[in-house]
């Protein structure tokens, strides 16, 4: 081949690849991946806001006077953006909700942010309609307001507000609303399949989020399994790296242009992957130094059951379920189980440590991120291969090493039913794991 020729091959593949949305780089390096940015915001899940009874000076700020028959209830909604941890942003937008009997509930909210007491104009105002949002129960009333989001390629970040008197509280003293919240979505070839991503944003600056949650379509199968741990990946810390895995590909997020509607994610090697922690992912082995001076490895379990506890002492619902714990522990401790607790508490007195721990009645081993040695190289472990964004979570490993369950399914006497199951050979999967199933990391 010519030299005129090889240069007419390169030109051809390098355009290919740019239709692709592919970055052409060195053939050491991985390549960057370019995406698209949809407009308009997707709504997911919901929080709830609660409302008091509303007072003469608030009434008087409405446009007009209150029907008789019809109750009305103050409230703030309620963003935050902590992006800057140093400086974290805020917005509060007060509220006034009016239910009346047989009619649409009426909602004024003051979109600009602007404080009580104000009064409120017509254009604050917002009538409730039928729900569409599913599951839709009896009742359910919804409306909407968008908050502007300027500078961005943004239609604004839509406010989606439900009225839900089966989901709420029965209360005379609160009144419950519930808030839909919303993300971004893009569309980005991986692999040769356009494969739909989501951040999350600031409703204040439009920004998306360097940390919270980014979801991708792993499955290719056109959507964000809400509950799946391995299409949403949650970063609290800068230092938690978020990884995906689409077919043959390995990515890991790159740049978000809001004002141009694109984004990047830049390929990763099949070396530098690290599976999330999900059911049938294998661990990796793992040193980690008891608070008496021993040192153990998650290897040193293989053959057994073992629940990984990742706690901190200020989690209530941690402490809550200690006991539950210590009786599956006591329980099935001579059938092949047994229980780890790793504590993250960074800067823990290791003495007052033992003493909390005695005083909770606490039998089964315990580390924490706070012991030296080995805690900071723990707790680098736990950034990359844990990725832990909420407390407790609890890890069931089979004796191959393998996850066989995690989080709700071990709740109260959750464990306890999995453990019968699994040491009596009832379950499946305690078959799979003795036949040494397949693993799932790389």
């Amino acid at each position: 081949m010519t030299s005129f020729h090889r240069r007419i091959v390169l030109a051809v593949g390098a355009t290919l690849i740019a239709h692709a949305g592919i970055t052409a780089q060195s053939p050491s390096s991985p390549p960057t991946y370019r995406g698209t940015l949809d407009p308009d915001l997707v709504e997911v899940g919901y929080t709830g806001q609660a409302f008091t009874p509303a007072t003469p000076a608030d009434l008087a700020r409405l446009p007009g006077t209150l029907d008789s028959a019809s109750r009305a209830w103050v409230g703030t909604f309620r963003f935050s953006d902590d992006s800057d941890q140093q400086h974290p942003l805020q917005k509060a937008l007060p509220a006034i909700a009016i239910v009346t009997p047989n009619k649409p509930d009426v909602l004024y909210v003051n979109v600009n942010g602007d404080s009580l007491p104000a009064p409120f104009t017509d254009k604050d105002k917002y009538v409730f309609t039928p729900s569409t949002v599913k599951p839709v129960l009896s009742g359910d009333q919804e409306t909407r307001f968008v908050l502007p989001l300027p500078g961005t390629v943004f239609h604004g970040y839509p406010v989606r507000v439900i009225d839900s008197p089966r989901r709420a509280p029965d209360t005379d003293t609160e009144y419950y609303l519930f808030v839909r919240d919303a993300r971004v979505q893009g569309t980005i070839t991986l692999g040769g399949h356009p494969t739909l991503a989501q951040f999350e944003v600031s409703p204040i600056t439009g920004k998306v989020r360097t940390l919270g949650t980014f979801s991708l379509d792993v499955t290719r199968n056109g959507a964000i399994e809400p509950y799946s741990r391995t299409e949403n990946q949650y970063r609290w810390d800068p230092r938690v790296p978020i990884m995906f895995k689409v077919g043959d590909t390995y990515v890991t997020p790159g740049t978000v242009d809001e004002r141009a509607g694109t984004f990047t994610m830049r390929g990763l090697t099949a070396r530098e992957y690290v599976p999330a922690m999900d059911t049938g992912v294998t661990l990796a082995n793992f040193a980690f130094g008891t608070l008496d001076g021993a040192t153990r490895h998650l290897s040193d379990y293989r053959g057994k059951y073992v629940l990984l506890d990742f706690w901190t002492i200020s989690c209530g619902p941690c402490i809550r379920a200690m006991p539950d714990l210590e009786a599956a522990y006591l329980k099935y401790h001579d059938r092949g189980f047994d229980i780890v607790g790793v504590n993250l508490d960074e800067h823990l007195d290791v003495q007052k440590f033992n003493d909390f721990l005695t005083q909770q009645k606490s039998t089964w081993t315990h580390t924490s991120v706070s012991v030296k040695p080995m805690g900071p190289a723990l707790e680098q472990y736990i950034n990359l291969h844990c990725r832990i964004h909420s407390y407790p979570t609890t890890v069931l490993i089979g004796p191959t090493g393998k996850i066989v369950a995690m989080d709700d399914d071990l709740a109260g006497q959750g464990l306890q039913r999995m453990l019968e199951r699994l040491l009596s050979g009832t379950d499946s999967t305690s078959k799979h794991q003795a036949s040494g199933g397949k693993s799932s990391a790389p």
